[in-house]
């Protein structure tokens, strides 16, 4: 009997780290995780290590936290549909194959974040990673952004060495990244809605990779900010005064690689991009005829004001080296701003209104402001080394939106009320183009300011007075 009962037992542990028929595993676990076919997991999972092997697809069917005491090496496929993804790993990591929980579909307004956490060594080798939400890489999971302010000034003049109060007492682990590729999916964060005044466009979302100790970029690395959605048109039509507003472009995807040590760069094809900055929304605005004022409708549209572009950040607490050709660092574009579009409506004839002519509707159309870019990419506390290595692209003001107001026409006068009516006035300003304070290493400026907008003009004419002269009546 005791013998059957140590049986069961044997039988529920294995059910306990098995998969289904599906190919899918949820519970607690609590020995190795190295599967040899695909395999599904879902919630939180314990294991003692893990090892993905090249050819095996492990997908997460829901939310999935794994908590590993030891190593994790994934040279195979992690993949999940717009779920979250939390590797958790007690000692290193290493990824050459794929790790992804990007949306197929529509993500929301929040994308799941993915979240890789070592304490040890870690190697991004040949891997790719994919995700619609926030991304958190690093090696020590105490590390936090309080950790690298010490160089939040973004300064990119060389300093002292660290103090002897800034150098870490102990060796710490090392980061290796080479032949690796972020991706975000989708390319764009959300658009903002559309309606009589736009919603603002989603932010890109953040790439982080925080090391504790020295990072080593060792070529083909490139790693691509999130674009801001842009905003959402605004369009309105009334019968009295039409008011429509676009909404504002969301600011680009922040890149950020960060080392307590150094950072070194080296090899060739070390690409770090910010996100652009999204278009803000155009905004139309149109009156329409109503018989019963003495002015018809007027319009007016705002043009939404474009988002700021994401910025590539390079800190470290040590040293910054970089070799010949080892380093391009692109800031994102800034966001144009939208068009407007106002039209105030005609006046009615003063044989279709009692009390004479209507006046036209007034229009008043402001384009949206582009937005500006910041000087702001590299930092170090210690030496910079190799800064004329480091190619700075990118980082435009973004255009100011288009004005195009066109007042409505004033109504004809008839036989009892001659006069014709006045033309609706006007008001045009185009958008302000974003300035761009991007400089490279050498201090040069890189950026150029984005172009201020057109404002174009479409007068409204006064209506035509009644004319009771016959051909041939005596005069």
């Amino acid at each position: 009997m005791r013998r059957a009962n140590s049986l069961l037992l044997v039988a529920l542990a294995f059910v306990l780290v098995s998969c289904d028929d599906d190919g899918g595993a949820t519970g607690v676990q609590e020995q190795d995780f190295n599967p040899t076919q695909n395999a599904q997991l879902q919630d939180s999972v314990n294991f003692t290590t893990v090892n993905i092997p090249l050819g095996v697809t492990v997908t997460a069917a829901g939310n999935l936290v794994m908590n590993v005491t030891g190593t994790v090496t994934i040279a195979g496929k992690l993949v999940g549909d717009c779920v979250a993804i939390t590797v958790k790993s007690g000692s290193a990591i290493t990824i050459s194959g794929e790790v992804s929980n990007a949306c197929s579909g529509d993500p929301g307004v929040a994308p799941p974040a993915l979240a890789i956490v070592g304490n040890g060594n870690l190697t991004l080798n040949g891997g790719t990673i994919q995700s619609s939400g926030d991304v958190d890489i690093k090696n020590d999971p105490t590390l936090t952004d309080a950790a690298f302010e010490v160089a939040a000034n973004l300064s990119v003049a060389p300093a002292p060495g660290p103090s002897a109060a800034q150098a870490p007492a102990t060796a710490q682990p090392a980061c290796f990244v080479q032949d690796f590729m972020y991706v975000p999916n989708p390319l764009s964060a959300k658009a903002g809605s559309d309606g009589q005044q736009g919603g603002a466009g989603k932010a890109g979302k953040t790439w982080a990779l925080s090391c504790r100790g020295t990072l080593e970029i060792t070529g083909g690395v490139s790693v691509v900010g999130q674009n801001g959605g842009p905003g959402g048109n605004g369009q309105h039509s009334d019968a009295t005064a039409a008011i429509a507003t676009g909404g504002a472009g969301g600011n680009g995807g922040l890149i950020r690689v960060r080392a307590t040590e150094d950072i070194n760069f080296s090899g060739t094809g070390n690409r770090i991009a910010g996100g652009l900055g999204g278009r803000g929304g155009d905004a139309t605005a149109t009156g329409l005829q109503n018989p019963s004022p003495a002015k018809a409708a007027s319009g007016t549209a705002t043009g939404g004001p474009g988002g700021k572009p994401g910025l590539a950040e390079v800190r470290a607490l040590g040293a910054i080296s970089v070799a010949a050709g080892g380093l391009t660092i692109e800031v994102g574009k800034a966001g144009d701003g939208g068009n407007a579009t106002a039209t105030g409506a005609d006046g009615v004839n003063a044989d279709a209104r009692p009390g004479g002519a209507q006046a036209g509707g007034d229009a008043t159309a402001t384009g949206g402001d582009g937005a500006s870019s910041p000087d702001k990419q590299l930092s170090a506390v210690g030496a910079v080394t190799g800064a004329t290595n480091v190619v700075v692209t990118g980082g435009d003001g973004g255009a100011g939106g288009q004005a195009i107001p066109t007042g409505g026409r004033g109504g004809d006068g008839d036989v009892i009320d001659k006069p014709g009516a006045a033309g609706g006035s006007l008001v045009a300003q185009g958008g302000a183009g974003g300035s761009s304070a991007v400089k490279d290493l050498a201090g040069a400026l890189v950026g150029n300011g984005g172009r201020g907008g057109k404002a174009t003009f479409g007068r409204g004419n006064g209506g035509n007075g009644f004319n009771d002269c016959q051909t041939g009546q005596a005069i």
